[in-house]
């Protein structure tokens, strides 16, 4: 039981930046408050010297709970397989279906 939380309102932009470097950082085992920490950090250190780099973009992000690693799992390699397995019966029930309608088919 964990949650990443922000204590304000934050840019949209800012929020999606932080939370898949977050998310990439999770994948990669690091604790919760590592993966929030570096995902800060590599937030602060793209944003050149724009405004975007001011502590109201990155800091209202807090980790709260248990800051443990997770497992995150990965998309199935083999997702693909489905898709042409799922296409291919697709294609049969349809070639079969038309034959089976065109031989009902009055002359």
């Amino acid at each position: 039981p964990a949650m990443v939380v922000s204590l304000w309102q934050v840019n949209d932009d800012a929020t999606a930046r932080i939370m898949k470097d977050f998310y990439q950082h999770l994948a990669e085992g690091m604790s919760k408050v590592a993966a929030l920490r570096q995902a800060k950090l590599n937030y602060i250190n793209s944003s050149g010297r724009t405004v975007a780099k001011h502590p109201a973009f990155w800091s209202p992000f807090i980790q709260v709970g248990d800051h443990r690693p997770i497992k995150v799992s990965q998309k199935h390699q083999y997702t693909w397989l489905w898709w042409l397995l799922g296409g291919g019966i697709a294609v049969l029930v349809l070639v079969f279906g038309w034959r089976f309608m065109k031989s009902r088919e009055i002359v």
